[in-house]
């Protein structure tokens, strides 16, 4: 059997929407194609990296089950999803290749045991080409912390990629993290922790030290690291999750945040947040001239 999935909107809660009732509705086996349309009016430059890892979360969900799969857009963007971010070589056992262009770190297929190279990696490839001389270890923090949050927590079997943009123009970094595993809100219910409202688990997964103890080294999900990062200026974070949606955003020392109910359940997570490299400070290099001068020795 042949299947369509027509992708002519970028409004993220629609286009993750779409994804998620093809995947929970659909059984699909190997005698059916899926064709994934992506309207020809949206441009490379429509996609954010939360359009990137959904995209890549549904077809790695189900490129082992069908028979083919095929993206049918314009050349514009099948140019950039094929030639410039290789995304049909994701599926066959390669975890990362490198994007054309510098601005892009391309996706990385989340392994847990290289989880830490990843953030290893990204660290010194952007203190490498953009940021020398600045301390950009807030942003290895969250890396670190949302690389061991899915490998801890997710159990979504192999199908979760992260992916990071950097806009020179706007002088932000942009981050998104997907997987489709059980979500954040049935990991707390299943290790039987509830808000006291019993609604809004996100938010409550954000607290200091809520953990689901899915492992024993595992101190928390980390949600409470990567909110305190998003202190600064125009810095925002989503979190999408079952049928809840976060929002976290800091703007001229004013936060916002708040929780909303979806009309659907997501079966997994996707964490989508910028931060504006204003904020990054410059590294302090002290010199051994300096330490000879300033201790008696």
């Amino acid at each position: 059997m042949d299947y369509r999935l027509l992708l002519d909107k970028t409004s993220r809660i629609w286009w993750i929407q779409e994804f998620n009732q093809f995947h929970q509705s659909i059984v699909v086996s190997k005698d059916d194609n899926v064709l994934i349309e992506i309207d020809k009016c949206i441009r490379p430059s429509d996609l954010t990296p939360l359009h990137i890892v959904s995209l890549a979360c549904f077809i790695d969900c189900i490129y082992t089950k069908a028979s083919g799969i095929c993206i049918k857009t314009s050349q514009e963007l099948t140019d950039f999803l094929m030639n410039d971010l290789y995304l049909q070589k994701y599926f066959k056992d390669i975890s990362h290749i490198e994007a054309k262009s510098k601005t892009i770190l391309n996706l990385w297929k989340i392994v847990p045991e290289e989880a830490f190279l990843y953030r290893d990696n990204l660290s010194k490839y952007l203190k490498q080409e953009y940021f020398k001389g600045l301390d950009i270890s807030m942003l290895g923090t969250t890396l670190d912390e949302l690389y061991a949050n899915v490998a801890d927590h997710s159990k979504s079997n192999g199908v979760a990629y992260s992916y990071i943009q950097y806009n020179e123009l706007e002088q932000t970094i942009s981050v998104a993290f997907c997987d489709f595993g059980i979500g954040i809100p049935n990991s707390l219910k299943n290790a039987n922790l509830h808000p006291l409202s019993n609604k809004h688990y996100i938010e409550y997964a954000t607290k200091k030290g809520v953990t689901a103890k899915s492992n024993e080294h595992n101190a928390g999900f980390g949600l409470d690291t990567l909110k305190d990062c998003m202190q600064g200026s125009d810095n925002n974070l989503i979190i999408i999750s079952n049928n809840e949606m976060y929002v976290y955003s800091c703007s001229q020392d004013v936060i916002i945040e708040r929780t909303a109910d979806l009309n659907f359940n997501f079966q997994g997570t996707l964490i989508s947040y910028t931060i504006n490299i204003s904020q990054f400070e410059s590294e302090e290099i002290i010199g051994y001239g300096s330490l000879d001068d300033d201790l008696d020795w």
